[in-house]
């Protein structure tokens, strides 16, 4: 069975998802009800990707690293199309 979730948001965010959805051509419930399934698979990456194990460059022993310093280490990564035109 489908519950119900209520959400406070300023008026001008709401318009933004409606003229967003009607653009998509989709409800704004399939719209919010896919971007938090999105979410949670985002969240099992971070965790995925947090619970593997990588030698250190200096004593070769096993680190796990911390969901901060995965963010750390790929914060400038991209397109090398997309660096090249921030650089510019």
């Amino acid at each position: 069975m489908s519950q119900t979730v209520s959400s406070r948001i300023p008026k001008e965010l709401h318009e933004k998802l409606r003229d967003h959805c009607n653009n998509l051509g989709v409800t704004i419930n399939d719209y919010v009800k896919e971007a938090i399934d999105k979410s949670f698979d985002y969240d099992n990456a971070i965790k995925k990707l947090s619970s593997l194990t990588y030698p250190c460059c200096v004593c070769k022993k096993q680190i796990t690293p911390s969901h901060e310093s995965l963010l750390e280490v790929f914060e400038n990564w991209g397109h090398t199309d997309c660096l090249n035109k921030r650089s510019h």
